[in-house]
C-alpha cells in the first residue's frame, strides 16, 4: 500500500496518465476516476504540489493468486494548490477514513481495481 500511495502521490503532483497507468488497472473504475480528475486539473490549469498519502494501516482481508482485498487507512499531508492564475493555496493536512481496495496482479506488480469505502 506505501508504495501504490507514493505512485499516486507521483501521479497528482505530475498530473500524469502514464504513472496512472502503473497504478491503476486497465479499464478499472480506479483508473476512470483518476484520469478524469487529472483531466479536470489540466483543464483548469490548476496543479498540485507537494502531495503525499500517509498510510496508517493496512490489513488483508482476501487475497488469491492475481486479486487482493485490503482495508487501510490512507490520509493526505497538507500539500499547495497552483491555480492558473499563479495564485498558491495550501490544503491541510486530512487524516484518512477506512478505505477498501480490491488490487489485481498485472504480472509485474499490484495494481488499483477499485477503491470504495471499508465495512464496518
Amino acid at each position: 500500500m506505501v508504495a501504490l500511495a507514493a505512485l499516486r502521490a507521483d501521479a497528482m503532483n505530475s498530473r500524469s496518465t502514464t504513472i496512472l497507468a502503473q497504478l491503476d488497472a486497465p479499464g478499472s473504475g480506479a483508473l476512470a476516476q483518476d484520469t478524469a480528475l487529472l483531466a479536470d486539473l489540466r483543464a483548469s490549469g490548476t496543479s498540485w504540489q507537494g502531495v503525499r498519502f500517509q498510510v496508517t494501516s493496512a490489513r488483508t482481508i482476501t487475497q488469491q493468486a492475481a486479486v487482493a482485498t485490503l482495508d487501510a487507512v490512507v490520509g493526505t499531508a497538507a500539500y499547495q494548490v497552483v491555480e492558473a492564475t499563479g495564485e498558491v493555496r495550501t490544503r491541510a493536512a486530512v487524516p484518512g477514513t477506512p478505505m477498501r481496495f480490491v488490487l489485481v496482479w498485472s504480472g509485474r506488480r499490484w495494481q488499483v481495481q477499485e477503491v470504495s469505502e471499508a465495512d464496518g
